[in-house]
């Protein structure tokens, strides 16, 4: 069996980093507040990591 080592993006990586990193802290709020709305911040967070990781990769193909 072959073993294959899979690259992985700037954009999944930033994408992955944001919405751990932002459903962190919308969780500590939530809980802090009581707010529902806390929890959006993990979507905010996926799409500013995308963004972010989308623009590294399109520099870094350049």
């Amino acid at each position: 069996m072959e073993n294959t080592k899979r690259a992985y993006t700037h954009a999944s990586l930033g994408m992955l980093l944001g919405t751990a990193l932002a459903g962190g802290l919308g969780v500590i709020l939530f809980s802090l507040t009581g707010q529902a709305w806390f929890i959006c911040i993990a979507g905010l967070g996926a799409g500013i990591g995308l963004a972010l990781g989308a623009a590294l990769d399109k520099s870094k193909g350049k």
